[in-house]
């Protein structure tokens, strides 16, 4: 199958038909995981890659990052009341009165 890659406001981007989708498991609204390689790009279902075997995972050097979610980190993180207080001199000319 071929496709040309198009201009998509600042990005650039590919049109997949209902077929190609159909053809490689994929679905509207599915979450994918792209890798690029020198000269090539692959894009594999995320719920496809969740149902192969741990083997097949260990071996997989790319982990997808965590996603995170609003409030997680509530109670957990501390900011001083002076986090955004001027610095002094000795900060900025090496000072540290040794």
């Amino acid at each position: 199958m071929l496709a040309v890659i198009q201009k998509w406001g600042n990005f650039q981007g590919l049109s997949f038909s209902p077929e190609m989708l159909n053809k490689a498991q994929l679905s509207l609204g599915d979450e994918v995981s792209i890798t690029v390689r020198q000269g090539e790009i692959i894009i594999k279902s995320i719920a496809q890659e969740k149902s192969k075997s741990t083997v097949t995972m260990a071996q997989n050097s790319e982990q997808l990052p965590k996603k995170r979610a609003v409030g997680e980190y509530v109670g957990k993180i501390h900011i001083s009341e002076d986090f955004d207080a001027p610095l002094p001199d000795e900060f900025w000319l090496g000072n540290s009165g040794e």
